[in-house]
């Protein structure tokens, strides 16, 4: 008897998210007009709003960068930050629109970009991410309990074959613990009802909305939105500003689909291109392409001693290699010099094993 037959993915087997429905929720938000100042610079709820370009702006504060489109359709959020701060971001768009918030997209799945979805998704706001945000949201709020009730499927697949039970017998037993493992998830009313595996482009307020995933850059679930007529790119943590980036490496990031990701990003943009990263101030294709080049020095540094068997340790203890960024401020931001240099060498180390 082969029960590995039965082996299947073994949370999302069917967690298949609803196709651009809201859960059967209905939008609690009031519609009603309120003149949009041309440019505005507030701060109230600890949240400070600075208008990007046409009816885009971007509100800062303790989490992510939020992007927020208004118009005559109505509101699209990017990013939710914190669940304390969703109150905050939804009362600061107030400020300027009672127009009703449709949709909200996140740029990946951390908490500092999703904490928020909870707050949003009971007002009845569409959230849009890719299909891997929905599933590693699962994995962080679940951690415990998903290993727990692998361990008794696998237990159960293994005491099934020992004694001897029918293949119908083990798949029902097998397809009970799995159904009661899906009933006791948490974490749902975190998750995006609408994902995508690539791409994703609509219209709303006379723009072109794209959503694309770039993989394997910051974690392995991320999209930048491009509104293609305002000429405004969200980019989420696949580009940071003034800072070393996080590649977050647990999560499926890597270097490599990091520096491509910055690349799409120069593709696109121009000159005139806004560009919102997942953390600082606006930046432009310039800011992108300074970025990109110093990965590249410092992949190209790190990969010449490990090369020449240095060893990581040897490696971070040359301050040179990062001296030049770091006289910027880059390692003073959330990812410090030693642990960019860190992260590249074991990066590079795979790439250049040692005999």
């Amino acid at each position: 008897m082969k029960l590995l037959l039965y082996t299947i993915p073994f949370v999302f087997f069917s967690l298949t998210p609803a196709v651009f429905a809201q859960d059967g929720k209905e939008n609690k938000q009031i519609a009603k007009d309120k003149v949009e100042p041309e440019t505005q610079v507030v701060t109230g709820y600890e949240v400070t709003k600075i208008k990007v370009r046409d009816s885009i702006f971007l509100l800062k504060g303790k989490g992510g960068n939020v992007a927020v489109q208004m118009g005559k359709e109505g509101i699209l959020v990017i990013d939710s930050q914190f669940e304390a701060s969703a109150p905050e971001i939804i009362k600061t768009i107030q400020q300027v629109s009672n127009r009703p918030i449709k949709f909200l997209i996140n740029t990946h799945h951390h908490g500092d970009h999703t904490g928020g979805n909870g707050y949003m998704n009971n007002l009845g706001i569409t959230t849009i991410a890719q299909e891997r945000v929905r599933q590693r949201i699962i994995e962080k709020e679940n951690e415990a309990y998903i290993k727990e009730q692998k361990k008794a499927y696998e237990d159960y697949l293994k005491e099934a074959e020992n004694k001897g039970l029918s293949d119908e017998k083990a798949k029902q037993g097998a397809k009970e613990i799995l159904q009661e493992m899906e009933a006791n998830l948490k974490g749902s009313e975190l998750l995006p009802t609408i994902t995508f595996g690539d791409n994703l482009s609509f219209y709303f307020n006379n723009d072109k909305v794209i959503a694309f995933h770039v993989h394997n850059a910051h974690t392995d679930g991320d999209v930048m939105i491009f509104f293609s007529n305002s000429n405004v790119i969200h980019t989420g943590d696949a580009f940071v500003q003034g800072g070393y980036p996080f590649i977050d490496t647990a999560n499926g990031g890597t270097l490599d689909g990091y520096m491509k990701g910055l690349s799409r990003i120069m593709m696109m943009a121009d000159e005139e291109t806004k560009i919102i990263p997942g953390h600082g101030n606006l930046a432009t294709r310039e800011d992108v392409s300074y970025s990109y080049k110093m990965l590249e020095y410092l992949k190209n540094s790190i990969s010449y001693h490990r090369i020449n068997k240095k060893t990581e340790d040897e490696v971070v203890a040359m301050k040179e290699i990062t001296k030049d960024f770091d006289a910027k401020g880059f390692g003073k931001g959330f990812i410090s010099s030693e642990k960019i240099v860190r992260t590249i060498y074991q990066e590079v180390a795979k790439r250049y094993p040692w005999k």
